[in-house]
């Protein structure tokens, strides 16, 4: 179980206790109606299954982050709730409530919490949806500035300075990349392995007009990113 999720249950329990001492310590009238206000108790168990749920998704910084607007509407659903119970404890004393009232609140303060649970959980799942396809936008790019590292490590002191040139160029596009920047990707990946043979001991003309080769899709696919936004 998330430790976060362990330590907002005891407070969770605490307030249970709490809460029901209350009940059975004051001099209430305890009819239907407060009966049924004493039954807020449940909105205990209902906020700490929801922030169970908020935590639940992992461990890391971003789960508790993401889960951080699920706990909080789990949190106050229930301070609502036992407020309003408590309310109802009070004025027993003074008058005699109606029951349908305090089933009606207590119905609509829980519709209102089951709406506000699903928006927060179906914005959770977009912003993860969002970055996971962040991830495998730049993968591909990402890939390719691995390769062109490699190339520049490995090229021999005549040809380090144009592939150096090339790196920065690289290491300066626009990371996210597409469905139709596909092709000339490839073709940049596959033209940057054949550079890693050539710049390790071929002629510097040779190297040089391959990078320029490689430069030129480079720019042709910076310029295809610039169009497409």
């Amino acid at each position: 179980m998330n430790q976060n999720a362990k330590r907002i249950g005891l407070g969770y329990l605490v307030a249970g206790v709490v809460f029901t001492a209350l009940f059975f310590l004051l001099p209430l009238q305890r009819n239907v109606t407060v009966w049924i206000a004493f039954f807020g108790i449940i909105s205990l168990l209902l906020g700490y299954i929801l922030t169970y749920y908020a935590f639940s998704k992992g461990d890391d910084v971003k789960s508790r982050i993401y889960g951080i607007p699920l706990f909080t509407i789990g949190y106050k659903y229930t301070g609502t709730q036992i407020v309003f119970s408590l309310i109802v404890f009070g004025l027993s004393f003074l008058v005699v409530i109606p029951i349908w009232i305090v089933v009606v609140i207590a119905v609509i303060i829980l519709g209102v919490f089951l709406v506000g649970m699903q928006a927060g959980d179906i914005a959770r799942d977009m912003v993860v949806q969002v970055e996971n396809n962040m991830v495998q936008e730049t993968s591909q790019w990402n890939a390719i500035k691995v390769l062109a590292n490699k190339v520049s490590a490995s090229a021999c002191a005549e040809n380090k300075e144009s592939v150096d040139k090339l790196l920065e160029k690289i290491k300066y596009s626009d990371p996210v990349s597409n469905r139709q920047l596909h092709e000339v990707e490839v073709r940049i990946k596959a033209e940057l392995e054949v550079l890693a043979v050539l710049a390790s001991d071929d002629a510097k003309e040779v190297v040089e007009n391959k990078v320029l080769e490689i430069t030129g899709l480079v720019e042709q696919r910076n310029q295809m990113c610039k169009g497409m936004k």
